[in-house]
């Protein structure tokens, strides 16, 4: 049994679990249903309009704010 950094074992798993998320994405593609075609952006500079990502609260762009200050809060906790 491997017996190194336990933060090398976690990065090498997450290496092995991209890896195979990829490969079977490729190996099995799903064909895009009419209605998910609305929740998938064309284009990367899409989802940085104004247009993008609903209205009020259900636009993501405000919703990253209490979860950025969260992180912060723990990150202060806890370091």
């Amino acid at each position: 049994m491997y017996r190194g950094d336990f933060r090398l074992i976690a990065f090498l798993l997450l290496v092995a679990c991209l890896v195979i998320i990829v490969a079977t994405t490729f190996m099995f593609p799903e064909t895009l249903m009419p209605e998910a075609r609305s929740l998938i952006c064309e284009d990367w500079r899409e989802s940085l309009r104004s247009q993008a990502g609903g209205r009020d609260l259900a636009n993501y762009r405000l919703a990253a704010g209490p979860v950025l200050l969260a992180f912060a809060v723990l990150y202060l906790v806890f370091r």
